[in-house]
């Protein structure tokens, strides 16, 4: 009963705190500071952060960085809040038995780095897709602040990049995070 105690209120604690991250990062007028960076450190550490919650909903959380360069660049830290945004939308979605991710992230010469995240959750609604990414907007009732999306934007945007949300072919939502590369550092 404590180990259990123990793992609601450590996620209560994280909860909480993404929502004060959230607000200071949407409130705060920033540029991306992009430096050279290897996103296989951010990705390790969002997957042990999920591990427990995937592992409680008999859930999968697969990763496909086999085309991923091992420098892009970005502002990691903020990459990471966006990507973590994202991830946690999805596990709160996603079913409880059965329920997977997909984060595929690739780099291209048209698109520059690119992060899929697919989920086979409901999906978005195709009127709610004009709103999904406004500020305080949500799709859970009392039981989202509808600032994690909006926040994820305003990164990508810094980036200056473009997040886009469709359906994905495992029948939930699929986000797609572009971020250009460039030769002379601005990507």
């Amino acid at each position: 009963a404590v180990r259990r105690g123990w793992d609601i209120l450590k996620r209560s604690a994280e909860r909480l705190s993404m929502v004060v991250f959230d607000m200071l990062a949407y409130a705060k007028e920033r540029e991306a500071v992009k430096a050279p960076c290897d996103l296989r450190p951010m990705i390790e550490e969002i997957v042990d952060s999920f591990r427990l919650l995937f592992a409680r909903k008999d859930a999968t959380f697969e990763i496909d960085i086999e085309r991923l360069p091992r420098t892009v660049m970005a502002d990691a830290r903020a990459l990471h809040r966006a990507v973590l945004n994202l991830i946690n939308n999805a596990g709160d979605v996603i079913p409880d038995k059965g329920g997977a991710l997909l984060m595929r992230m690739y780099v291209n010469e048209a698109d520059g780095l690119v992060i899929e995240l697919h989920d086979n959750g409901p999906g978005v609604k195709e009127s709610d897709v004009e709103r999904i990414f406004d500020p305080f907007f949500s799709t859970k009732g009392s039981g989202g602040t509808g600032i994690g999306l909006a926040v994820t934007s305003k990164i990508v945007k810094e980036h200056g990049g473009t997040i886009g949300v469709s359906r994905s072919p495992l029948g939930g939502a699929l986000f797609t995070i572009r971020i250009p590369q460039d030769e002379s550092g601005n990507g």
